[in-house]
């Protein structure tokens, strides 16, 4: 017997899907088939250790009733899920069935890499002969790993710092690129934050800090089912850090995390988003006042005169 939270969850997911493929044209499918895959050979992505939803289309001899954004089913029905019939996997070890509710299902992936054919089939109570039906419908669940962040190109070949490392120089840096180097799904997402701070002759800071820009970066290609590795993105682009009011003055990147489009598709029942790589990095790049040089003083020519 299902609970209100579970049929709750079920017409939101049902709902969701039918808007999406409502209003995305290009996907050309009918609401009631629910999205077959991320894309067009019936796969769906999820990275490693993510959880996500699944509808069966119910037969709609037995189910007359049933809608899209409904629980409209006969009692008694089931829905057994499983490996396809050539897979060579089980539950629990690269895929965890963590929830079934009649048609609605949510499947967890392990940590293990790869294709994974799951099957599905529906099967009548007894007071319907007790009938399955002996092929079920099958889906690749591919299980990809998380967006990894390898290096900042652009601090290192450009002021020869690392994570939580100063850079000093004289005078202002005009039209900076910071990178990335990543590898994953684009499109990508980078979080970041840049702040500018005044410090006196001794590094300390004057004031409070200003936050110059922050964002969450989409960066690289558009979507794609192609993992990318070791790509070079940059995620703040064209960038003056000047001297201010003639003062010493430090810039500080951070960098907490990124994503990419299958691991922000594989948060879709979670309640935020996950930053992968999400230990803040930090590079610091100080611009000085180039030093005006004062008058030369002297004795005066009329000195000693008698």
């Amino acid at each position: 017997m299902k609970t209100e939270e579970k049929k709750f969850t079920k017409k939101l997911f049902t709902l969701l899907m039918v808007t999406l493929f409502t209003i995305g044209g290009a996907f050309a499918q009918d609401p009631t088939d629910f999205g077959n895959a991320a894309d067009d050979a019936n796969i769906s992505y999820i990275t490693v250790g993510k959880r996500m939803p699944f509808y069966v289309q119910p037969d709609s001899y037995y189910h007359p009733g049933f809608q899209p954004v409904s629980d409209e089913l006969t009692p008694g029905f089931v829905w057994n899920w499983g490996p396809g019939s050539a897979a060579t996997w089980v539950w629990g070890d690269q895929l965890t069935l963590a929830s079934q509710t009649d048609n609605y299902v949510e499947i967890t992936a392990g940590n293990t890499t790869g294709d994974f054919v799951l099957n599905v089939k529906e099967q009548a109570p007894a007071e319907f002969g007790g009938c399955e039906d002996p092929d079920g419908t099958d889906i690749t669940i591919r299980v990809v790993e998380a967006p990894e962040i390898h290096a900042f190109p652009s601090f290192l070949s450009e002021f020869g710092i690392s994570d939580g490392e100063t850079h000093q120089q004289c005078g202002d840096i005009e039209g900076f690129d910071a990178s990335i180097e990543l590898s994953g799904f684009p499109n990508f997402q980078v979080r970041w934050e840049l702040e500018r701070q005044e410090i006196d002759e001794d590094g300390n800071p004057v004031g409070s800090p200003v936050t110059v820009d922050s964002g969450e970066t989409a960066g690289g290609p558009g979507p794609g089912y192609t993992r990318l590795s070791n790509q070079t993105f940059d995620f703040d682009s064209e960038r003056d850090l000047v001297v201010v009011d003639n003062k010493r003055t430090r810039y500080t990147y951070t960098i907490t995390g990124i994503t990419d489009l299958i691991s922000r598709r594989s948060d879709y029942l979670e309640a935020e988003t996950t930053w992968y790589d999400a230990d803040p990095v930090t590079f610091a790049i100080i611009v000085n006042p180039t030093p005006q040089t004062g008058p030369i003083f002297h004795i005066p020519e009329g000195y000693g005169e008698l």
